[in-house]
């Protein structure tokens, strides 16, 4: 009996011991397995973070892009967080947006297109617009605004098809010029609506042409001046000069092209004797007799 229950404790002891080992081996595994799904988990749960971040800014700034093109047609903000901008008859809406997304690329795959413009990432993605180009349009703003304030314009837009309009004005008194038909005439003439100075749009599309071509015909001498502003010129004097020298290198032109006048035409003057000057954004000058 003494040795029956002597087994019967040994076994008892023995089988506690077992357990108590069962057990710490048990919880061990549990903590390590806790650790692996967590090590596991957290990437995950956080790459889904970012997912979610990224679509919630992508459908706001869809939300955002449909406001301000309804404010832009409506000519109306939807509401006091845009602003409209009316600069020379182009209007501008602007909305301030904080992103969430924290990440640089998608986690998500491809790029959201918003409008026509794909966006590469939220976090330092490559400017949509060159620096120096948007330097340019802020000193373009600034110079049409003195300009208006100079010639006195209400703007420099208008139902006009010529390149002239809004640039043209008279030399004696200082006043814009307006195209205007005469009765029973079938060419439109430009004049004064103060002293009556007149001239009819032909012979100011031909003299035109003739300073344009004398200026590409002294291409060749002129051009270190060009490169030189290219060098040291504001943005928007680089960009003025580029374009002229891209299109002085194509010739003399047999007509007058309204896009080329447009583009490199600053303001044309009628002068008191009838002759014509013309300033190029450029900064050349010409005066035909």
């Amino acid at each position: 009996v003494n040795v029956i229950e002597g087994c019967q404790r040994i076994s008892g002891v023995v089988s506690r011991k077992l357990l108590t080992n069962i057990r710490s081996h048990t919880i061990g595994f549990l903590y390590y397995l806790m650790a692996v799904l967590t090590a596991i988990a957290i990437p995950v749960f956080t790459a889904q973070l970012e997912k979610s971040r990224e679509a919630t800014d992508a459908a706001n700034l869809r939300s955002i892009y449909a406001e301000c093109t309804a404010s832009v047609l409506s000519g109306v903000a939807t509401d006091a967080t845009v602003t409209l901008t009316n600069t020379d008859g182009v209007i501008t809406a602007t909305k301030t947006y904080t992103m969430k997304h924290q990440k640089d690329g998608w986690e998500g795959g491809n790029a959201p297109v918003i409008g026509s413009v794909t966006l590469p990432s939220f976090n330092n993605h490559p400017a949509i617009i060159p620096e120096e180009e948007w330097a340019a349009v802020q000193e373009e703003i600034a110079r049409r605004k003195e300009f208006r304030i100079r010639h006195h314009l209400r703007g420099m837009s208008g139902a006009s098809a010529s390149p002239f309009y809004s640039r043209f004005f008279c030399g004696k008194c200082g006043i814009k010029m307006n195209r205007v038909y005469q009765e029973g005439a079938r060419r439109p003439r430009w004049q004064c609506a103060n002293c009556g100075a007149r001239i009819d749009d032909e012979t100011l599309r031909e003299a035109f042409v003739k300073a344009y071509n004398a200026v590409a015909l002294e291409r060749e001498r002129m051009i270190d001046g060009w490169e030189s502003t290219l060098q040291t010129g504001s943005p928007l004097e680089r960009i003025r000069t580029r374009q002229m020298i891209e299109i002085t290198a194509k010739g003399p032109v047999p007509s007058e092209i309204p896009v080329m006048t447009q583009v490199l035409l600053e303001e044309a003057c009628l002068l008191p004797e009838n002759g014509l000057e013309f300033i190029l954004h450029s900064g050349d000058q010409i005066i035909c007799g």
